[in-house]
């Protein structure tokens, strides 16, 4: 891994531009402007505020959060990891960015 200097744990929209040879962030590009990846911190409070986030999504059609998956931030740890959120536990930790795991963009913060 390289360090990419996608290290503001509150700014996915920050982070996101600066993952250039990332999965997670080529995907994110096909969802259109204004998409990024969110920051650990945001991911956090999209856990927080499941309850509320998911009514709103289900009310929209769209795809619920997970409750079990483990999905990625946008805010590197060192060049070879990076942070992800454990929608199961409600907990943050890091693991190679190679690890196969969820992504889900956010537009409006």
């Amino acid at each position: 891994g390289t360090l990419t200097g996608a290290n503001r744990t509150w700014d996915g929209a920050f982070n996101t531009p600066l993952m250039t040879s990332s999965a997670a962030a080529a995907y994110i590009a096909t969802l259109g402007g204004g998409w990024y990846l969110p920051s650990i911190d945001e991911l956090s409070l999209l856990w927080q505020s499941r309850f509320t986030t998911n009514k709103a999504l289900n009310t929209g059609g769209f795809t619920l959060l997970s409750t079990t998956a483990n999905y990625w931030s946008s805010t590197e740890y060192v060049a070879a990891s990076a942070f992800f959120f454990n929608f199961a536990t409600g907990s943050a930790d890091v693991n190679g960015k190679n690890t196969p795991f969820s992504v889900r963009g956010v537009r409006a913060f």
